[in-house]
């Protein structure tokens, strides 16, 4: 029996090179209930938390355990402490949160006059952020992957500026590193444009993306004059995720 007042800090194993030092707690019975289970425990709600701690020397850390601090929530974290970069929450319900995986949101607030209406194509800019997890948006209108990985976008635009004029086609396209993909195709926008000349347009897709590619929004219309603006509606986007 060790008293409360004692320390423990033992190292178990030998530093020899090609040997793997191996803790292992075996319950030999092979009877029904016959378990074998390493418990850490802390002294009460006011104490620190139970925590396992897995380090390279000098490199990385990363710990698991339950956060005594924050509602007895159960955490992984990149840091050799809980609630410090935490990566993994789950709560006491069972609900689960990735506070670091790659998400961001911003919307549309500067208007962008007269940027296509001749076939011109245009990127559009969402400079409002709204959150970005990775800190992996530029805050104007591109997503840089921060890993290799599958991920999904979404955005809308309101272009206005439409006229009775026949136009040609209006597209919205989604332009990554590794593919282009066409979110809406208006053959004839002339026919869609309500009373004030807008027409909004919204959509999303999935899309692989590598370590350092990118991904940004253009829109564009085709008559013979440049007159079509993005116009800020408050209704507009630009956001996307890693699913996977």
């Amino acid at each position: 029996m060790v008293s409360a007042n004692n320390a423990i800090n033992n190292s178990i194993g030998a530093t020899i090179s090609g040997v793997t030092n191996t803790l292992t707690i075996t319950n030999p019975s092979n009877t029904s209930s016959s378990s074998a289970r390493k418990t850490i425990t802390v002294g009460g709600s006011s104490s620190g938390d139970p925590s396992l701690n897995f380090n390279i020397n000098g490199v990385t850390d990363f710990t698991l355990g339950i956060d005594n601090s924050d509602s007895d929530n159960f955490k992984i974290s990149d840091s050799s402490s809980l609630g410090t970069s935490d990566s993994f929450v789950m709560t006491t319900s069972g609900i689960r949160n990735l506070p670091l995986q790659p998400a961001f949101l911003a919307s549309h607030s500067v208007q962008q006059t007269n940027v296509t209406g001749n076939v011109t194509a245009a990127s559009v800019n969402y400079t409002n952020v709204i959150f970005d997890q990775s800190s992996s948006y530029d805050g104007l209108n591109l997503y840089t992957a921060p890993i290799t990985g599958n991920y999904f976008f979404s955005a809308g635009v309101t272009m206005g500026g439409f006229t009775s004029t026949a136009w040609s086609n209006t597209s919205f396209i989604l332009f990554t590193s590794n593919r282009v993909i066409r979110l809406i195709l208006l053959q004839s926008p002339g026919k869609c444009f309500n009373a004030s000349g807008r027409v909004g347009l919204a959509s999303g897709a999935f899309t692989d993306m590598d370590l350092g590619d990118t991904v940004y929004m253009q829109g564009f219309a085709g008559t013979s004059t440049k007159t079509i603006s993005f116009v800020v509606t408050g209704l507009d986007y630009f956001g996307g995720a890693l699913i996977c």
